[in-house]
């Protein structure tokens, strides 16, 4: 054994700074590994927050989609749903009520026609152009049955035509008088007869019309056009209600 001059024995001490020496050499081993350690945790935590943004991103652009969907979804909802109001107002208009009208014995008040009157409205033509307009339902015609809110005329049954050639009956519809109604384009529709024989009243039997229903209490007025003046036309119209 060799001592120092204080009696240390120089080869304990030598093994101490061998073994410190070890020491700092796996110290520093485990430092390179831990910062390797943290660099691949650095590393792990990028890519994490990667997925997290591209995660929020997708969420962002799946909460796009679905309001994309809610608002389809809406659309398509409405879009049934007036599917199904042109339905019901097809089905109302073609499985409805009837009632035939006939002209008034007094059309002085706001009551023009007449339910089931056998006496039918009776317009003349002009010269190759419409004649004066009739009085057909008065303000207070409709509604006929209580709680119906609109009506239109529906069928026409041509009593008589002076004429062998075709005429055109023309509805106008106000709650003004004729002239200004026919001013603010309120035309019902308009329909074409033809006698069936050179004697013959007419075709025998209504003529459906197609017309836009208006609200209950306004007037309707006909008027009557032909090649010649003042040939006349008799008719009795029939009327559909609806309540909306």
């Amino acid at each position: 054994m060799v001592l120092f001059r204080d009696g240390v024995d120089q080869t304990a001490v030598k093994n101490d700074i061998i073994a410190m020496q070890t020491d700092v050499t796996s110290i520093q081993v485990d430092t390179t590994t831990l910062i390797t350690d943290v660099a691949s945790v650095q590393t792990d935590t990028t890519a994490i927050m990667s997925d997290v943004a591209t995660l929020q991103a997708d969420a962002t652009s799946l909460t796009a989609d679905v309001a994309l969907v809610q608002t389809d979804a809406t659309s398509l909802i409405a879009g049934v749903a007036a599917v199904q109001a042109d339905v019901e107002t097809v089905e109302s208009h073609h499985h409805n009520q009837t009632h035939w009208f006939g002209i008034s014995g007094d059309q002085s008040g706001n009551n023009w026609a007449l339910e089931n009157g056998l006496a039918p409205f009776s317009a003349n033509s002009g010269n190759d152009d419409f004649g004066t307009e009739i009085k057909v339902f008065g303000p207070d015609d409709t509604p006929v049955l209580a709680g119906m809110t609109q009506f239109d005329p529906r069928r026409i049954m041509f009593n008589t035509l002076q004429a062998t050639t075709a005429y055109v009956v023309q509805f106008v519809w106000g709650s003004g008088t004729f002239a200004a109604s026919l001013d603010l384009g309120n035309q019902m529709t308009a329909t074409m007869v033809l006698k069936s024989t050179a004697t013959g009243a007419g075709r025998g039997g209504s003529e459906e019309m197609e017309s836009l229903r208006v609200p209950a209490g306004n007037k309707v007025w006909a008027r009557v056009k032909n090649v010649t003046n003042g040939s006349t036309v008799t008719f009795f119209v029939g009327m559909h209600e609806y309540v909306e």
